[in-house]
């Protein structure tokens, strides 16, 4: 999630979404909560709506992440243990893990009646791979160098990042799971509104009473 090729790290990025969201809800009057996760969960404030609580959720999203890799299992279970209340769950993360463990866990949550959203963050970079001479690329997560010549690679890169893609948004589409592929270069206000429209257009008011708000900032 440090990954940024414009303006914008992906965690950045991310965490200004869910600080974004969960001032606009606490202006709805609605309980909002967080869930931070890297390789573990680092920090879980349960749904408030109390004087103070909107500031703590925002000091927890201004410290910078330290993890180097996501482990999306974990967050999603412990969301489901522990939130018993029907509510809005957005999952904020580059979803670069595997799609049946995803489906598995988001379809838990869709079973227990929540309402899912998910806002998938990617770097423009790791999307066209417009990268043109070879080079060492560095994996943050595993810390493995890998030498890399572009134009030799991007065909088959393009193949599997999208064979990849479809089958998350196939597998939210069977989940009922709104659903939302967003790259750092795409003015937040936008995706925000966007998002915002979408959800009036289903019929869902945005300011509904939120049982757990959730952002992944990792």
């Amino acid at each position: 999630m440090g990954y940024q090729s414009g303006a914008y790290s992906k965690s950045d990025y991310a965490r200004t979404a869910a600080a974004t969201i969960a001032y606009f809800l606490t202006t709805q009057r609605d309980a909002v909560g967080l869930l931070l996760f890297e390789d573990r969960i680092t920090e879980y404030l349960p749904a408030r709506y109390r004087p103070g609580h909107l500031r703590r959720l925002m000091a927890a999203l201004e410290r910078e992440p330290t993890g180097h890799a996501t482990n999306l299992v974990e967050p999603l279970e412990q969301i489901a243990a522990t939130v018993r209340k029907r509510g809005l769950i957005i999952l904020i993360s580059y979803l670069l893990a595997p799609v049946d463990s995803l489906q598995t866990r988001l379809g838990y949550l869709r079973s227990r009646g929540h309402d899912v959203v998910v806002l998938r963050v990617l770097d423009p970079a790791e999307v066209r791979f417009n990268f043109t001479a070879p080079a060492m690329f560095h994996d943050v997560e595993s810390g493995r160098e890998i030498y890399i010549d572009p134009t030799a690679a991007r065909a088959e890169y393009l193949r599997r990042f999208g064979a990849h893609a479809a089958e998350i948004e196939r597998s939210c589409v069977d989940l009922g799971i709104e659903y939302e592929p967003i790259t750092t270069d795409r003015p937040l206000e936008l995706v925000l509104f966007d998002l915002i429209k979408a959800r009036m257009r289903r019929g869902r008011r945005p300011g509904r009473k939120i049982a757990a708000g959730r952002g992944g900032a990792r």
